[in-house]
């Protein structure tokens, strides 16, 4: 039975007693550390911070028979106020009859912390409905769950993105699908933006997505790509009217085109950096490939070095996954900005 553990990476801008990756470089990153490992079966995440506060969300399937399909999934949060050095025990804040999964979400300029997740029946292979709840007191009270009506099942690992001049937007997707949704205050996700339906034409094999707005009205995304061909995994989308209207997608050569689960994309605007986090699965590619050399990608690029040019990243910095086995690393790389100025990553290692 595998169990996933969560470790966690800094990117640094002051200084910091941890040993680095890159001890000759700037800005400077953490070697991972382990964050969370339990006998239970954790992933699947997102981190706010509001105030001085970090809040992590994620999905535990419980015991040791915790699994990454169950019905005893749950959403889990726990709480830093020093930036991720230590955290609280974590708590349920969500557990339903049905596997609460795919728990992602984001926080509004007002502190409105919004998660959002799906309800999947794993007993009957069967998805029940997509769902959202928020707090408005540090999550000491939650508002819902709300269903929405989607052709969508998951957020990916969009993490909901924004301000309170243009709102707030939020992707839900499906194989070959994906819907841009949009919200003034976090409350009310009926309005859909854009849709993106390839399931007819299968032209393009999108799944889980990452978005980040930039200003002006530009936004950029980067889909999964389930085509399973190497060379081929993730797709780069921009809007430049809000979202209104978009590029067509175009293969990016991050991670030199081995498969990678969902990306996450975030924008520094301080140093006006666009940060991409892959992390690859090489393994799915035998036998020149095996998993224990999956390797964390991380990309510091400019938007005009990237906007229309999905073929032109150049890797800041590559590491080999930290705890390497011939079974394929989880990944999924979540990110805040801390009170400190810094970044917190964490991401999903796998371990038997």
């Amino acid at each position: 039975m595998k169990h996933p553990f969560i470790l966690l990476f800094l990117f640094i801008t002051t200084f910091s007693w941890a040993q680095f990756l890159n001890p000759n470089n700037y800005p400077l990153v953490t070697e991972p550390i382990i964050s969370y490992k339990t006998e239970d079966h954790n992933s699947e995440s997102f981190l706010v911070t509001l105030d001085t506060t970090v809040f992590h969300f994620f999905r535990q399937d419980p015991g040791i028979n915790g699994n990454h399909v169950g019905n005893g999934g749950r959403i889990m949060m726990r709480t830093s106020t020093d930036n991720g050095d230590n955290w609280t025990n974590p708590v349920v804040i969500y557990d339903s009859q049905y596997d609460d999964r795919n728990v992602h979400g984001g926080i509004t300029e007002d502190g409105r912390i919004i998660v959002t997740f799906r309800k999947y029946d794993a007993f009957a292979a069967t998805h029940i409905e997509y769902c959202f709840m928020y707090s408005d007191n540090k999550g000491q009270t939650w508002e819902g769950p709300f269903t929405l009506t989607t052709d969508g099942a998951a957020s990916g690992t969009n993490q909901i993105f924004g301000n309170n001049i243009i709102g707030y937007y939020n992707s839900i997707y499906s194989s070959k699908y994906c819907e841009l949704r949009h919200s003034w205050d976090g409350s009310n996700w009926d309005s859909i933006v854009y849709v993106w339906d390839y399931r007819l034409s299968n032209q393009y094999k999108i799944s889980e997505a990452s978005f980040v707005y930039l200003g002006n009205g530009v936004i950029i995304g980067l889909f999964r790509n389930d085509s399973g061909v190497l060379g081929e995994n993730y797709f780069q989308v921009e809007s430049y009217d809000y979202g209104k209207t978009w590029t067509e997608p175009a293969l990016t050569n991050i991670a030199e085109g081995f498969f990678c689960p969902s990306p996450w994309i975030f924008f520094e605007p301080t140093h006006n950096d666009v940060w991409v986090i892959a992390i690859d699965r090489r393994g799915n590619f035998p036998p020149l490939y095996t998993h224990n050399q999956d390797a964390i990608w991380l990309y510091k690029m400019s938007p005009d070095e990237i906007i229309g040019n999905a073929h032109e990243y150049f890797p800041f910095l590559v590491f080999t996954r930290p705890n390497p086995s011939f079974y394929r690393i989880y990944g999924y790389p979540v990110s805040t900005k801390t009170s400190d100025g810094n970044y917190l990553i964490l991401f999903t290692e796998s371990q038997y």
